[in-house]
């Protein structure tokens, strides 16, 4: 059964273990630290181990942006993405909720599109012919 909560500082540990070998390294480490202490990282916990987070932030213009999604590689494709995706809409309330992936992610992608959220823009020159693709969901009604 999987899990989600807001993560604590017990967890950063945990979390930066579930960190890909393309992350930044200690910037991310600190990134994770300032997410679980502002109370912006949430975790999935399978079996009591860490198989991923988000980080749920105001930081795109005061809108709920997901800023980072994290799977651990053995718990890809088995829903965790999805979870987490659902607890920030479920955290969000009905608002719109933002988030954004590299052009080359295309299991994100899809994974976005899916849940109902739409294409919302790009910004190029962030990451050197790597587009950053941008997705809402909206609220209903």
């Amino acid at each position: 059964m999987l899990e989600i909560r807001l993560a604590t500082p017990a967890d950063i540990e945990p979390l930066i273990g579930l960190d890909t070998p393309f992350a930044d390294g200690l910037e991310r480490h600190a990134d994770i630290a300032m997410w679980v202490e502002r109370g912006q990282c949430h975790i999935a916990l399978s079996d009591r181990q860490a198989v991923g987070y988000v980080a749920l932030t105001r930081t795109l213009f005061h809108q709920n942006f997901v800023e980072l999604l994290m799977v651990a590689a053995p718990a890809r494709r088995t829903g965790v993405g999805a979870a987490l995706l659902r607890h920030c809409l479920a955290i969000a309330g009905g608002q719109k909720l933002f988030t954004s992936t590299n052009t080359s992610n295309l299991p994100m992608q899809g994974l976005v599109t899916r849940l109902g959220f739409i294409p919302s823009g790009r910004l190029d020159n962030l990451d050197e012919g790597d587009p950053e693709l941008f997705y809402v969901h909206l609220p209903r009604g």
